[in-house]
């Protein structure tokens, strides 16, 4: 009996450490994404507003919202259960696009011992699946 509730409470215990583990990740180097060629060397270049509806299209997919702001700026604001918000600005023209860190809400932005920008690691995976999905439809546009 007394091997039971030793049990039990181990594995109590785990279940609540286990997320506050995955939710406490170290801060990483924040990521930018600049000059990325908007055609592949296979296909014909892309008009400009080709590479506007192709960002569009990839930021739908993904729940980022986007504004302009400027003719080939595009600010994309992704929400993330009402808690984290991340904004990035994209610069685009028909040959080039970048994705570039704005702000965050609730990332642990900081600056590091180096004095580099550093945040919590998941903003640079839903910028780089962003990045993905923008190139994915580029090469279908």
């Amino acid at each position: 009996m007394k091997l039971m509730r030793v049990f039990l409470f181990a594995l109590v215990a785990l279940s609540t450490l286990i997320p506050l583990a995955s939710a406490a990740r170290a801060p990483v180097p924040i990521e930018s994404f600049e000059g990325l060629v908007a055609a592949d060397s296979s296909s014909s270049s892309p008009t400009q507003e080709e590479v506007r509806k192709a960002i569009y299209k990839a930021a739908a997919d993904k729940d980022w919202v986007l504004k302009e702001t400027s003719p080939g700026v595009l600010l994309a604001t992704l929400n993330v259960r009402d808690k984290h918000r991340v904004v990035t600005e994209i610069r685009y023209s028909a040959e080039k696009y970048s994705l570039v860190y704005v702000q965050s809400v609730n990332m642990n932005e900081a600056i590091d011992k180096d004095g580099k920008a550093v945040i919590h690691p998941f903003y640079n995976k839903w910028v780089r699946t962003l990045r993905d999905q923008i190139r994915l439809a580029l090469a279908r546009a």
